[in-house]
């Protein structure tokens, strides 16, 4: 088994797939993205204010936790 191979290998026995995180990311991104769209009546309905939909729609694509 040549070392990318191997690597790859120990990657998906871990848990750990980059496309499927890379998906994830992409997909957390969107979803924050669209906060910024909400106004302020359905922010209140899931619990956040303008503040911190403004900060959660900054956040970095790889900061998924």
């Amino acid at each position: 088994m040549t070392t990318m191979t191997h690597s790859a290998h120990r990657s998906h026995a871990n848990g750990f797939n980059p496309l499927t995180w890379f998906a994830m990311a992409m997909a957390t991104r969107k979803q924050r993205l669209h906060l910024e769209d909400l106004d302020d009546h359905m922010l209140a309905d899931i619990g956040l204010d303008r503040y911190t939909a403004r900060r959660e729609a900054e956040r970095s694509f790889w900061d998924i936790h």
